[in-house]
């Protein structure tokens, strides 16, 4: 799986990214491809996306691109375990993200305020 996705990366790189780069971005982590989106908060009437509709509650929306329309046989049980292994590695890959977190405490009468957020978008390659 990992040469063919080699072979995928260096095709989207060849007739995507190196034509219309900001259509076809190229992320690399740990050799998976990420396409991440801005997102402008006028532009989200009538989009279907739950990431692009609630961006401050999501962090991450992923689609698994692998052929799996027209294939059956030992073919289609290698998609499905692709798409298997593709969802195990990016899930290991968010759990082993360690991104930073600001806190912030105020004092208000009776106790204290406590917030905290997160940097939008999530960047896996971002040194914290």
């Amino acid at each position: 799986l990992l040469q063919w996705n080699r072979i995928y990366t260096e095709r989207y790189r060849t007739w995507g990214h190196q034509w219309v780069p900001e259509r076809f971005p190229m992320e690399l982590v740990q050799e998976m491809l990420f396409h991440i989106s801005q997102v402008e908060p006028d532009s989200v009437r009538g989009q279907r996306s739950y990431a692009v509709r609630y961006p401050n509650t999501t962090v991450l929306n992923w689609i698994t691109e692998v052929a799996d329309e027209t294939v059956s046989g030992d073919a289609l049980e290698r998609t499905a375990r692709a798409h298997l292994l593709t969802n195990i590695a990016v899930m290991e890959l968010l759990r082993d993200h360690h991104q930073r977190y600001p806190v912030h405490a105020d004092p208000v009468v009776g106790g204290v305020k406590i917030q905290t957020g997160r940097e939008r978008p999530l960047r896996l390659n971002a040194s914290n």
